[in-house]
């Protein structure tokens, strides 16, 4: 709870008169508790983006509430609220939503100003349920601004002759890619039979954080990096390699790959691939699995494409990928 000091002289609306014939009886002393209204103060933002830094897409638009509370022991006569936008905000995009209760609403430069005249707000230990107030309002970034870019709100809250009570700073971050995305892909260095290794992050997640796993035989056996280089796999056998990234507070969906060290691993099921067949000139075209055509079964040699290796085969494959002449 925030706590503000209160002179007790300017919750009194009532002054002596200037023609006030004993001014000597006009002051006594007295001890009591301070009756004048208070208020601890909320701001939020919608939506607050991921992690301590409120990342959100550049074209998000932020919508914004003010709550307030009379936390006093009296009620509250009048309520202001005043809000100056970031200079990153689109003043033309502005968007006033609404309120609790009737106010008067003012536009000087930037800066937004809510009146609640006579609101006549109840503290909350006479009336909990009536002691609220609130206002929200929408409003864009600019366009074309960069990632990284931050944006800062803060609302200052006038309960009568009371000093202002400054809210919560809110902050959101821009960024092209505001939910952290776990994707790589997998290079194997030439000649090494998978045993090394080149990883490359391809999610495109801005200010993110990365956390690889490549078991305890790898060297190394974990990595930080973005993109790690040079991981060397001693052992022949398949390798599960897992990858976590994170934006401030927000977690990808953690992203794996089967490595298969010392093998070839080949998809016959999505390569495409021509087959000669010989004495006859013409071609077959492959796709999926399905079983050898009989004039293709053990008569078949098998033609290299460039940048191709043939799949090694047992004498008793009897599905290869989908075929069709050419």
């Amino acid at each position: 709870m925030l706590g503000i000091s209160i002179d007790p002289l300017e919750c009194d609306r009532n002054h002596p008169a200037a023609a006030d014939r004993n001014p000597s009886n006009n002051s006594s002393t007295h001890q009591a508790y301070t009756r004048c209204s208070f208020d601890p103060n909320d701001k939020q933002v919608s939506p607050p983006g991921c992690g301590p830094a409120g990342w959100i897409s550049n074209n998000q638009p932020l919508t914004y509430t003010v709550q307030f509370q009379n936390l006093g022991l009296a009620p509250a006569f009048d309520v202001v609220v005043r809000d100056s936008l970031d200079p990153a905000l689109d003043l033309s995009t502005l968007q006033i939503l609404g309120a609790s209760h009737k106010y008067v609403y003012e536009l000087n430069g930037r800066e937004m100003t809510w009146t609640f005249a006579d609101i006549y707000l109840p503290d909350a230990a006479d009336d909990e349920a009536n002691s609220h107030g609130s206002l929200t309002f929408r409003v864009w970034p600019l366009a074309g601004l960069p990632n990284g870019t931050t944006i800062t709100n803060q609302a200052r809250v006038f309960f009568d002759n009371n000093p202002p009570v400054l809210t919560p700073a809110t902050t959101n971050t821009l960024t092209s890619d505001p939910q952290p995305v776990a994707s790589f892909t997998v290079a194997a260095r030439p000649g090494s039979a998978a045993h090394t290794n080149d990883f490359t992050y391809t999610g495109g997640t801005v200010g993110a954080t990365f956390l690889w796993n490549f078991g305890p035989d790898a060297v190394p056996p974990s990595s930080t990096v973005a993109n790690p280089t040079g991981v060397v796999f001693p052992a022949d056998g398949l390798k599960n390699i897992s990858l976590q990234v994170r934006l401030g507070d927000c977690d990808a969906v953690p992203a794996s790959y089967l490595l298969n060290v010392g093998q070839p691993r080949i998809d016959l099921a999505a390569m495409v691939t021509r087959f000669a067949s010989p004495g006859r000139g013409r071609a077959i075209r492959c796709s999926r699995p399905q079983r050898w055509p009989a004039q293709v079964r053990g008569k078949t040699s098998i033609r290299r494409l460039p940048g191709w290796a043939a799949p090694a085969m047992s004498a008793s494959t009897s599905r290869i990928p989908s075929c069709s002449t050419a």
